[in-house]
Order: C-alpha cells, then sequence, then structure tokens
C-alpha cells in the first residue's frame, strides 16, 4: 500500500478500548456469529394464559407482575434493579457453543443441490376486489384476476418446472389452471392461507390490527410457518436439483422470505403484501424445530446448546412434573400443590440472569408466577472484604473443610446472623470458630438439663412455675417465640438468630440455670424450654439440635417435623400485668450491681461479703438465696443510712451498700485510687492540650479528632468513678 501510494498516514498513539475476559484476562476478539435469540418485544397471544389472553410481550408480563405485587422482591430497593434490567431488555441471545448443555432442539437437512422454487401468487379475488380478508373462505377470481391470469401464462410461457404444487383453494385453484393449461397440479391443503378467524371476511383495516399477535380463532404467522415448513420437509426434498412452481397466498410468501433470506416476522413484513410478480428462491436445506428428533435420514442437529439461566429459568416448574410426563400440558399434583413457590432465596448479582428469566419464561409456560417473594442476600467476602472468588483461591473458605472443622452448624450461623438482605458479609475462620463455641454452649446447656431431670417429655405444654425466676424465663421464651416469629415473617432471618442467641446464653444459661442450681430444680420447665429452644432453633442449626433432640426421644422422632412453638397468650399478657419482668429486673440489676462493687474496689472473686440494703425488702427477701448464690454474699440486712467506709450503689430506688472494712487494705486502697486519679488527669491534660490546639483539630483526619474526644470521655467517667470510690473509702 505504501509503494502504491494509499497511505496517507499512520496513527502511532492510538488508543483502542480492548475487550479483556473477566477470568483469564485474555484479550477477546469480537467476531460477528449467527445465534439463537427470543424476541423479548413480540407481542404473543397465547389462549388460557391470563397474562398473553389479549398479547402481551414477555418483556411487558415480567414488568408488569413485579409492579403489581404478584412477586415481590426482597429488599424493596432492588426493584429499581429489576425494572432498569427490564426495561432496557434486548433479545436474549440463547445460543452457547460450548459442550455441555442443552442441545437446540433444531434439526438441518442440506440438500444435495438446491431445490428452485418459483412463487407464484394468485391472482386478484372477489375479496381482494373489496378489499376483504378472504383467508380460508373460498372464492372466486374476480374478472380482473382472470385478465391478470392470462398475462401471468403469457409470462410462464417460455419457462418450464418439474412439479406445481398449489393451496386447494379456489382462488389458487382457478390462477395455477389458467396459468398451467393441460398440466398436472398437485392440491395442498398446508399452502392455504393464514386462517383468520373470526376475522374472516373483514375488512382489510380491521384484520391487519391482529398480524402481529394472532388472528382471534384462527392462527398466527408462527403456526402457519410450522404448516409450511412440514410442506417444505415433506415434498420438496424429492425434487433436489429441479425446479419447482408453487401457486399460493401472500402469507406463504412471507413465511418464505422468514425461511429463506431469515427476514423476521415483524410488524414490517406481516404488513407487506407479495407483489403479483412471480419470485424465485434457491431452498438449499430444510430446518425442523420440535421436541423429538424428525423422522428420516440426512438430519443434523444445531451444535449449539441453550443457555445456562434458558434451563435453569424452568426450575420452579420443571421439578415438579412427574417422571412419566408426556411432554405436553405442564400439570402435575406437585405443581397444583407447591407452584407458585412461596419464597425464591438467591443472590442479588443473579437477579437478573435468574430470577428475571425464572419469571419471564414460566409466567409463559405456566400461566403463573414462578414465586410470590424472592428474597435476595449478598455476596460472601473474605475478612478484608474482597470478593471470594475461583480465580483467587486464597480469599475463599471452602465450606466442606470449614465444615469438618468447625462443624456446619457453625458455617450456618456464621452466614446467617449479622447479615441482612441484599447486603455482602464477610466470612472468615475466627467468625465460624465464634459460632462453633455457641454451638458447643447449646450443647452443654442440654447435657445439663438431660443429666438434672429424671424422665424426658415431648408434649409438655404449659410448665407450672413456683418462683420469680420460673415465671421470668418462661415469659422470656414466650416473648423470644413472639420475637422469632415477626422477624422470620418479615424474613428478618438474622435478628431472630440474635434473639435466639441472646435468650439462650444470656437469659437461660447465664442467668436462669445459675438460679436453677440454687432453687430447687423444676425439671418439668427445664425440659419444656429445652424443648422449644431446641425448636427454634432447628431452622438455624439442624444438625446439633436434632442430634439432641434424638437422644432425647428416640430416632423414631424427627425434630424436623416437629410442631413449631406455641405459647400461651393470656398469661404472657397476665404476667406483664402482675410485673413479673420489671421485678425480676430489679433482682437483676442488684446482683450486678453488687459485682460491679466488688470488682471496682478491689474485693477477691471468691471472698464471700455482707450486703446491706435500704428498699424492696420484701423483694429481696424472697429471692435472698439467688442474691447470696449469684453475687458471692454471705449475709443480707437492711438500714436506713449509708454505713461509713463503705461502697454504694443505686438501682432502682433500692441503695446497696459494701462494707469494705475487713475485705480490703483501706490504706493501699487509698492510695492506689489517690495515684490512679493523679494518672488521669495528666492524660486527660495531655488530650485537652491536643483538643485545644486548633492546627492539629483543623489538620487532622476527622476520625483521628473523633477518636481523641472518645479518649477524653472515657478518662473523665473514669476519673469521676474514681472520685466517687475515694469518697466512699473516706
Amino acid at each position: 500500500m505504501t509503494k502504491l501510494g494509499l497511505i496517507e498516514k499512520i496513527e502511532e498513539d492510538y488508543q483502542n478500548k480492548l475487550s479483556v475476559c473477566y477470568r483469564c484476562k485474555s484479550t477477546i476478539e469480537p467476531l460477528p456469529s449467527e445465534q439463537w435469540f427470543i424476541d423479548v418485544n413480540k407481542k404473543i397471544v397465547k389462549k388460557g394464559n391470563k397474562y398473553f389472553e389479549k398479547g402481551a410481550s414477555l418483556k411487558e408480563v415480567s414488568l408488569k407482575v413485579v409492579r403489581d405485587k404478584e412477586v415481590n422482591v426482597i429488599p424493596e430497593r432492588f426493584e429499581k434493579t429489576y425494572f432498569h434490567w427490564m426495561e432496557n431488555l434486548r433479545d436474549w441471545c440463547i445460543s452457547r457453543q460450548i459442550w455441555y448443555g442443552h442441545q437446540i432442539p433444531v434439526w438441518y437437512k442440506k440438500f444435495d443441490k438446491p431445490v428452485e422454487v418459483t412463487y407464484i401468487r394468485h391472482r386478484q379475488s372477489e375479496h381482494n376486489a373489496k378489499d376483504l380478508a378472504a383467508g380460508w373462505i373460498d372464492c372466486h377470481l374476480s374478472e380482473k384476476g382472470k385478465e391478470q391470469t392470462k398475462e401471468l401464462k403469457d409470462y410462464l410461457s417460455d419457462k418450464s418446472f418439474d412439479v406445481i404444487f398449489c393451496s386447494d383453494l379456489i382462488r389458487t385453484k382457478e390462477t395455477a389452471a389458467l396459468a398451467f393449461p393441460g398440466k398436472e397440479i398437485i392440491y395442498d391443503k398446508r399452502l392455504r392461507e393464514i386462517d383468520f378467524g373470526d376475522l374472516s371476511g373483514k375488512i382489510n383495516k380491521e384484520v391487519n390490527k391482529f398480524r402481529e399477535k394472532g388472528f382471534p380463532n384462527g392462527e398466527t404467522y408462527q403456526q402457519l410457518g410450522e404448516r409450511v415448513n412440514d410442506f417444505i420437509q415433506d415434498k420438496l426434498g424429492d425434487y433436489q436439483g429441479r425446479k419447482v412452481a408453487i401457486v399460493t397466498h401472500s402469507g406463504i410468501w412471507k413465511i418464505l422470505e422468514n425461511i429463506v433470506k431469515s427476514r423476521p416476522l415483524t410488524a414490517e413484513l406481516l404488513n407487506e403484501h407479495a407483489s403479483l410478480d412471480p419470485m424465485e428462491y434457491k431452498i438449499e436445506k430444510i430446518k425442523y424445530v420440535g421436541e423429538t428428533a424428525p423422522v428420516g435420514k440426512g438430519w443434523v442437529q444445531d451444535e449449539d446448546t441453550l443457555d445456562t439461566w434458558f434451563s435453569s429459568g424452568l426450575w420452579t416448574f420443571s421439578t415438579m412434573l412427574d417422571k412419566d410426563w408426556d411432554g405436553k400440558e405442564f400439570k402435575s399434583s406437585d405443581i397444583e400443590r407447591f407452584h407458585p413457590n412461596t419464597l425464591m432465596e438467591t443472590g442479588y448479582d443473579i437477579l437478573f440472569f435468574w430470577v428475571a428469566r425464572m419469571i419471564l419464561m414460566t409466567t409463559y409456560v405456566t400461566g403463573e408466577v414462578p414465586f410470590e417473594n424472592v428474597f435476595l442476600h449478598g455476596l460472601i467476602r473474605d475478612k478484608d472484604g474482597d470478593k471470594m472468588s475461583k480465580s483467587k483461591p486464597e480469599t475463599a473458605i471452602d465450606p466442606l473443610e470449614a465444615g469438618q472443622k468447625y462443624g456446619f452448624d457453625a458455617v450456618r450461623l456464621s452466614m446467617l446472623i449479622g447479615n441482612t438482605a441484599g447486603n455482602d458479609i464477610r466470612l472468615y475462620d475466627e467468625k465460624i470458630e465464634g459460632y462453633r463455641n455457641f454451638v458447643n454452649k447449646l450443647w452443654n446447656i442440654s447435657r445439663y438439663i438431660l443429666m438434672t431431670i429424671k424422665k424426658v417429655d415431648q408434649n409438655i405444654k404449659k410448665p407450672k412455675t413456683e418462683t420469680l425466676a420460673q415465671t421470668w424465663i418462661v415469659d422470656q421464651l414466650w416473648s423470644t417465640i413472639e420475637t422469632c416469629n415477626n422477624y422470620l415473617a418479615s424474613y428478618n432471618f438474622s435478628l431472630a438468630g440474635e434473639e435466639l442467641k441472646d435468650f439462650t446464653w444470656n437469659k437461660f444459661a447465664d442467668w436462669y440455670l445459675e438460679i436453677a442450681k440454687v432453687e430447687e430444680p423444676n425439671e418439668e420447665l427445664l425440659n419444656y424450654v429445652l424443648n422449644e429452644l431446641l425448636k427454634l432453633w432447628h431452622p438455624f442449626i439442624p444438625f446439633v439440635t436434632e442430634s439432641i433432640w434424638q437422644e432425647m426421644y428416640g430416632s423414631k422422632s424427627n425434630l424436623m417435623i416437629t410442631a413449631w412453638p406455641e405459647y400461651d397468650k393470656k398469661d404472657w399478657i397476665d404476667n406483664s400485668k402482675k410485673g413479673v419482668r420489671e421485678k425480676f429486673q430489679v433482682v437483676q440489676e442488684i446482683i450486678t450491681k453488687i459485682r460491679n462493687l466488688r470488682s471496682e474496689n478491689g474485693v477477691e472473686a471468691g471472698k464471700k461479703v455482707s450486703v446491706l440494703f435500704n428498699g424492696e425488702e420484701k423483694l429481696i427477701k424472697e429471692n435472698e438465696s439467688i442474691i447470696k448464690s449469684l453475687a458471692r454474699v454471705e449475709s443480707i440486712d437492711f438500714v436506713d443510712e449509708k454505713p461509713e467506709q463503705s461502697a454504694s450503689d443505686v438501682t432502682n430506688g433500692v441503695e446497696i451498700y459494701l462494707p469494705l472494712a475487713g475485705l480490703i487494705d483501706l490504706d493501699k486502697e487509698k492510695e492506689r485510687i489517690s495515684k490512679e486519679i493523679e494518672q488521669l488527669k495528666g492524660y486527660l491534660n495531655g488530650l485537652d492540650k491536643k483538643l485545644n490546639n486548633t492546627e492539629f483539630v483543623a489538620n487532622a483526619p476527622k476520625e483521628i479528632v473523633d477518636q481523641e474526644k472518645e479518649k477524653r470521655s472515657q478518662a473523665e467517667d473514669k476519673l469521676q468513678k474514681l472520685t466517687v470510690q475515694l469518697e466512699q473509702l473516706k
């Protein structure tokens, strides 16, 4: 090109956008190729299908069912994403050039030599003259039509054909007879015009409105295409390398344009009328589309496979078909009972690829939505927030390995608790290990209870309670059931798990079981709480709960099919009226305050103390044994005034005094606290200088400034507490 002087300039600093494979990072060279597509914008009429009865596109229906709340997306904010994808939806390419998958149900038979087809449209009929659509109505040629046929005869006089096929309707028969006098003509019903159904004999202007969606009680152009294809497969294979004349209708021409020239059956073609001039077509191969392979030799199936999302888009109903399904109606007892599904759970990253395709395909095939609700979870990321992927194995946690190491229940909990719909979650070994410890806690709780009670009972409905603590724990269990039910109903699985964990570890294990060791054990209550607790935990951690349940009640009893916990709402409300929760809270806070006073004043953990109170004498005496045991108190008494050299605190109107004389070396403790106060004052002084420095506040990152302010606040709180402690020792 340089020698010929054809190059004007070579750009060396040319920037180009390069496509790169998202997995292997290799350069991708785009190459045009023939593919199979689904037309998502085409108007479809499907009788007996409420979504397509009056004509609608796949795209329109997929948008409508979500807008009308037939399908709810959780969390709702992802509806915006769904609508964006579907409103901008293009024709769906469903063919893939891969070895594994469902092979495209299309077969081809290539002719050794092409069949040369001359298409001849019948001349003007009596209905044509009146601008009426005849369809399958038999009508004669008009006088003008007969004159037109004479011209056609002259045009064909120097042409020869090996065979002449003709529609079996009168207007085509008359055209063929006049155009080919004395010739053998083969009539075939498959070459008829499209059936206009209820619109037969109506004016064309009215008929044209239905060309895209099909004619009421008539045919669609897809159905017309099927019978023309059937004719081609049946007849033309015998005329390879020969010439064939076909005398037929305008509708057949549209199908030939579609088959031979690949013109799509769009409004442009469907509203176009065939010319009266004969048209030549070369048919080199025939195509068959069907559920089963065509009969005969020479057929080759298309090598492409269906898009993975096409196959998986059928999931909600295809899995419920009977084993001996006949391939006709999409019906079965399972579909009738379970379809549409109540809930579909999947990742937000395949909302368009899978969820939208299931909606698109299921509404078309079954006339139902695939599911009523879609719950979208986020992506699982590593400890640093990076996406786990096959291409980066160092970021991934193998759930099988983690399950073997920590237990599969722990793996499940680590992905359930702390996870909210539509948000990503971080997963790492330390997190799974933490939930392993909780599962072990539940196991140990169960072992303790089973060693405590003499006989287990699966059917306890309402245990008798004799003490405040017993009434409180049953009340808290009922409250947990109520809260969990509400969370589960609104798909807040994480909050339900957190509520259960709080009850199990904090309320039941840390408080009630410790109290049960002091009080006379209520075996019926312990049995009841464990029963209900295992039922509540089973959806979250099925393996350990089922194991405990079967150890209690034998292998014939399955926790998985046991009824969900219920409770007596009337008694629950009565407990509230009686102030059970408030009374027990006072006892809890008294014990907590005593523990804090011991810790703050350096009292040895194992040393028993005397405690004095002012207020709530009746409640404290009723629960004296609990307070003594859980707070390591030797004696309890009541006074009107604060004793000297005692630490004190107040909760719910109850004054608590811890006499320190004899428990600790008061002089040493005063010295220690005084020294710590002085150190804190110096520390606060340094923080104040830094925070009063305008340059530091103006130039340091906001999070650093906030950290310094938080340090000052914590130091100020500690200084106040130490000052009070020192005052109490005087």
